[in-house]
């Protein structure tokens, strides 16, 4: 991260930081961009959880197994299920403000993207379809006047804590 920051100045770390443009999402982004890569990402864990389990032994609920391909293997399906688990969990703890004003937040989802689109590649040479899950990422970098005012209310929240805090010191 710190060789993005430099190559976005132009300046060097010494590493092996390549020239990126500034505006360029994952150098600074709102809670509102990183609310909606997660929702971005949540689509495209449920659309492929359905696409899996319609084609699966592991079918929808209530509903008979459809003949077609069962073969994927029960690791797959089992190593999908723990992933799937991880992502909601992660999801459903990043819905607030506060929870998504880490980078972090927004690297880690970028991960959670990753794996998601190398399962449906694993379930594709398997036999199973994602022609029902199109994969069709959105993005476009954050506007700046989202990043001036987080920037803005971040300093003002941090400003109205410490002093917050050095009136309770004081008392």
């Amino acid at each position: 991260m710190v060789d993005e920051i430099f190559a976005a100045t132009g300046l060097t770390s010494g590493g092996n930081a390549e020239p990126i443009a500034v505006g360029e999402p994952g150098i600074f982004v709102t809670p509102g961009t990183v609310l909606d890569y997660l929702n971005e990402v949540n689509a495209l864990y449920t659309s492929t959880d359905l696409a899996i389990k319609s084609q699966t032994t592991f079918g929808p609920a209530g509903g008979a197994p459809p003949s077609a391909p069962a073969s994927a293997p029960l690791v797959l399906l089992a190593s999908w299920e723990v992933k799937l688990r991880e992502w909601k969990k992660f999801f459903d703890d990043h819905q607030g403000f506060f929870d998504r004003l880490s980078g972090g937040v927004a690297d880690t989802t970028e991960r959670f993207e990753r794996d998601c689109v190398e399962f449906r590649a694993q379930f594709e040479r398997v036999g199973i379809s994602m022609a029902g899950a199109p994969y069709a990422p959105n993005r476009k970098p954050p506007d700046v006047g989202d990043t001036l005012l987080a920037g803005s209310l971040s300093v003002g929240v941090a400003f109205a804590a410490t002093a917050a805090i050095l009136l309770l010191l004081k008392k």
